[in-house]
């Protein structure tokens, strides 16, 4: 990925009173064709755990007796090294966290409505304060609604409830896969 930057041209906005006012132009990074962008730690983790989840739930599936086992697609070292991220990322998210994370947002998808960025962001950053999510719940919602093609408050605390969500079934998917390897004890029960 190349290192200097291109300047987008100022944008332009027209309003109600007709005076056109002008915002400092966004820095856009020139990249090669073939650079792809390097996930971060979070989104990472976020697949990491995605691909383990199926996983688990397709050997719940499988008849007992099955060679399709959950050691097929992980080891305890990678299931203890996930454990140690999510840990790490279920931290609560600081208040200067989730006010760098609305900024990003609001920069990257259009207001629905015509709603005022700044309403907006405050919005956001008040919402998120109230429901106190994790730095990766946080991540996944805002990531998410980076999808949506407006952003309005409503769309930004769906995406945190699902991301809550999400990150709870993932603690459970790594104690059912912990489980699963595990395997039964002597009794034929499985270990608790």
């Amino acid at each position: 990925m190349s290192t200097r930057r291109q300047t987008a041209e100022p944008i332009e906005h027209e309003r109600s009173v007709g005076a056109v006012e002008k915002h400092a132009p966004l820095p856009v990074p020139l990249t090669e064709t073939a650079a792809l962008p390097v996930p971060t730690e979070s989104a990472a983790l976020d697949a990491d755990l995605a691909e383990l989840s199926r996983a688990v739930h397709l050997c719940f599936g499988q008849p007992v007796g099955a060679n399709d086992d959950i050691s097929a697609y992980t080891t305890k070292a990678d299931l203890a090294r996930m454990r140690r991220q999510l840990a790490v990322a279920s931290k609560p998210a600081r208040t200067d966290e989730i006010a760098h994370q609305a900024g990003r947002l609001i920069v990257s998808v259009p207001a629905a409505g015509g709603i005022d960025r700044d309403v907006l962001g405050h919005a956001i950053c008040e919402e998120a304060a109230c429901m106190q999510p994790s730095r990766f719940e946080l991540d996944i919602a805002i990531r998410a609604c980076r999808r949506h093609h407006w952003l309005s408050i409503a769309t930004f605390v769906e995406e945190l409830e699902r991301a809550r969500h999400r990150v709870h079934k993932y603690w459970h998917r790594l104690h059912d896969a912990e489980m699963l390897l595990e395997g039964p004890t002597e009794d034929g029960e499985d270990a608790e």
